[in-house]
This record gives C-alpha cells, structure tokens and sequence, in this order.
C-alpha cells in the first residue's frame, strides 16, 4: 500500500511538471512571437501626440457644438446656436444663415486628417464614417444639368439635396474639394472617392482651364520663363476673367496626384502646365503673388499680360511646395523637388516672423493684421511642409514651431461663450427670433484665428469663422500624427 502511494505520488509530480510546462507553453504562445521579441513601437513623441490629439478633438466636438446642424448638415459661417426653421427659395437661405462651400471644404479637410490620424496610430475613432457622413453633406452644394452632368460645387449650399442648387461658382474651391477627396481615396482605396475626384477633374478642365502662350509672360518682363514649355491654367470663378494662384496651386497637386490612381496622361499634362504658369507669380523673395490679369479681346481670348497683383498669402506658397512635390514623386524629376525646398526656404525667411513678446513663430499675409483667413491660410503652407518632410530635413523646424504656436494658442486664449457673445450673437440673428429659437447648451471653446497676431484675444466669439477654426483643428490633429509617427 505504501509503495502504491508513494508511486501515485510521484505520477501526480509528473503530470502537475507536466502542466506546468504546458500552461507556459500555452501563456508564450498566447503572448505571441511580436510582443515577446520586439520592443513597445517607438514614436517620434508619445506624449505631444497624445496632446495634440485631445486637443483637436475637444475643438471638432466645438465646430459640432458651435457651427454644425446635424438634422440637414449645414455648416454656418459663424456660430449659430438656434434650432430654427430653415427655408429656401431661389438657392438662398433663409434665414439668411451664410453657408460657403470654402468653409464646408475645410471642415472635409479636417475630418480626413483625423483619418489619416486613425491610420497612422490603427486607433478606431470612426474617422472615414464621420467624413463619408460629411461628404453626403456637400451634395447640398451640388449643381448638375437638365440632363444629369455634373455642373460643380457651388458658392453656398441649398436645402435640399438632388442638383438643383442655382448659386454661382469659385473653381478653386471644387479644387479643395478635390484635393482632399483625392486624398481620401489615397488612404482608403474605395473607388467612391476617386470617382468623385475624376467628376471634378473632368469638369475643371472643360470649363475652367484654358492654353497659355509662355511670350506673353516673357514680353510682360518676367526672367526665366521657358518659351518651348507648354502652360496653362484655371480660371477663379465662371467670369473667366483672371488667374489666380489659388485655383493653380490645388490643381497642380490634385491632377498630379490623380495622375498617380488614373495613368491619365491628360492629367499629369495638366498639372505640369499649371507649374509652369504659377512659376511666373514667383516673386523676388521666393514666395508667390496672388494673381494675373490680362488684356482680352472680345471673345475673352487671351492678348498679354495686363498686371499682376502681388499681395502674399501664405497658402499660395504652401500649394506650389506641395505641387512640386507630387509632380517629383510622379516624374522623378529632381528640378521639382529642389523647387519644393527653395520654396519652403523661401516661406521661412519671408512669411515667417518672430514676436518675441509672446514667444511664438507665425506666418504672415497681405494686410496688416496678417490676413483675414490667416489660420487656414497658415495652414495650406503647413500641408506643404509637411508634404516635403518626406524628402527633406528644412522645413522640420517650421513644423514644429507651428506646434509650439498652436499650443500657446490653446492654452492662452481659448474662449467660451460670454453673455457678451451671446448678445452679439442674439443681434446678429435677430430676424430668427433668437431669444425663443437659442438651444441652451454648452458650447465648446473655440481658439480665436490669429487675425490680430500680438492680440488673439481682440477676436469675438462671433468674429471666429468656422473656416479658421477647421483650419486651426486640421493643423493639430496632423501635428498629432506627426508625432505619433513610427521612428527608428
């Protein structure tokens, strides 16, 4: 008996070193190879990252709060906080409630930074369904024909869905559009997206886009200009009248980089054509003035050159940084990417200016407050940094200036809605019945647009257009990816 014991003793020993092993077995291989052998991935800063993060999601659930109808998707130019009514008639709103496509194509463009957050770091924010939620959104800015073409985007948006709007229209502001839609598709690979992309694309080319003759630019005076390039460009709006930088800085980085999902050869053509014309607004310091006029005779065609207006805004430089960039990528042509840093080289030392007072580096348009849309403006030269980064180590500390300036901007002057506000507001509105149609609620802080660089704080509440917050949103959320980013 003793020694039966004494042998089920040592076979139960047996069998519990015998499970042991195994359920360590079974821990290791539930751990999996990757976590035992590789270190936690390391990021260029875990913590700004994180920061940036939950500060451009605390601002977009702002824009939400502040600016945005969730019943019909409607994007107010400034805050609107009444549940009202909205009727239409002839394709205006009324009340008269100021809805611009700019403005909803800069929203579009911040709700894609945060997917492209959501890629680089594989955190599931809902991020491609609150675009697409956005982009249904836009078709109430839709125009199409009697016979169901596509006629454009247009300036502001209709109550209803379905083609009929009957405002007129901005070609630089499809381009946006398409930019980002573009850029969607880049990301995602759903065809809706490049399907849109080509609509717009299409339609640009047959009504706004028109030949340039390189003599013309060579007899107006301007150095450097290739007479055996080909040139070309897209007119601002349907008046056909001049052309601006910003409806040719877009088009050179959309068709471009459409050129890259589509082999359309007319598409590449059509993006180097307008490089060579917005070359010709390069100015003596590097940066880019904002448009040309010309003489025209009676059939619109184009004679000579008449003037050239040469304000600087921030984003016309960012544009052609970004352009260059794509088209370097799609040719392999080296001229491009130098191009791409003499450019940035040149933003830095001519746009970019120091206040020493608050510690801060920002960029500076035309007009003596720094522009009227400087955030936004700032940041489509941001995006241009950014693109170049790839490529190059110049514009790193710009980026990371633009970091530092936010942020100051966060913690210094983000506001809330005061009685103050709240009165202007009430008189801005006061056709809507505002004191029965107000939704009191909290609202979210909103950061002033950095109109009055110096004195951020000058900026009412009222004053803040969605356009500069979405553009404010749509840098941190990027600087958060950025930051989140893989290094080795």
């Amino acid at each position: 008996m003793g020694k039966a014991r004494a042998i089920q003793t040592v076979l139960l020993v047996i069998v519990l070193a015998m499970s042991i092993a195994l359920a360590g077995v079974a821990i290791i291989r539930g751990i999996g190879p990757t976590q035992v052998a590789k270190e936690p991935i390391k990021v260029r800063d875990a913590d700004k990252a994180r920061q940036n993060f939950e500060r451009a999601s605390y601002l977009k659930q702002s824009i939400y709060d502040n600016y945005h109808n969730d019943e019909i998707k409607m994007l107010s130019r400034i805050p609107f906080p009444f549940n009202t009514t909205v009727r239409s008639s002839y394709g205006m709103l009324f009340p008269n409630i100021q809805a611009s496509v700019w403005e909803y194509g800069s929203f579009l463009s911040m709700l894609y930074k945060f997917a492209v957050y959501e890629s680089v770091t594989g955190e599931d924010i809902g991020a491609i369904s609150e675009y697409d939620s956005a982009l249904d959104g836009l078709m109430y800015y839709r125009k199409d024909t009697s016979d169901g073409k596509f006629d454009g985007y247009r300036h502001y948006r209709d109550l209803d869905k379905g083609g009929q709007n009957i405002n007129g229209i901005s070609y630089d502001d499809d381009m946006w559009l398409a930019r980002d839609i573009v850029y969607m598709y880049e990301l995602t690979g759903d065809q809706k997206y490049l399907d849109y992309a080509i609509e717009i694309a299409d339609y640009l080319i047959e009504y706004a886009y028109v030949d340039l003759n390189p003599q013309i630019f060579i007899d107006f005076g301007i150095e450097g200009v290739n007479p055996e390039k080909e040139m070309g460009g897209f007119y601002w709006d349907s008046y056909l009248d001049m052309l601006h930088t910003c409806s040719n800085g877009p088009a050179i980085i959309f068709y471009s980089d459409l050129y890259k999902y589509t082999n359309n050869e007319l598409y590449l053509s059509t993006a180097k054509k307008a490089y060579e014309f917005v070359l010709t607004l390069r100015g003596d310091a590097g940066v880019f003035y904002d448009c040309t006029a010309f003489n025209k005779n009676e059939n619109n065609e184009i004679l000579s050159v008449k003037s050239i207006d040469k304000r600087t805004y921030t984003y016309n430089t960012g544009t052609p940084i970004s352009g260059a960039v794509s088209l370097y990528e799609n040719t392999g042509d080296e001229k491009y990417l130098n191009d791409a840093i003499s450019i940035a080289t040149a933003a830095g030392t001519a746009l970019r200016k120091e206040f020493e007072e608050q510690g801060i580096v920002w960029y500076l348009n035309a007009g003596a407050t720094g522009g009227g849309a400087s955030t936004w403006f700032n940041g489509v030269l941001f995006n241009g940094f950014i693109d170049l980064l790839e490529y190059s180590e110049v514009p790193r500390e710009y980026i990371e200036e633009f970091d530092y300036a936010l942020n100051w901007a966060y913690d210094t002057y983000l506001k809330e809605m005061s009685a103050e506000d709240k009165a202007e507001i009430f008189e801005q509105y006061a056709f809507c019945n505002p004191e029965e149609n107000y939704v009191d609620k909290e609202y979210g802080k909103l950061i002033p647009a950095g109109q009055y660089i110096g004195g951020w704080d000058k900026e009412k509440y009222m004053d803040i257009y969605v356009l500069n917050i979405c553009g404010t949103v749509d840098m941190i959320v990027s600087l958060a990816a950025y930051y989140a980013e893989p290094v080795e």
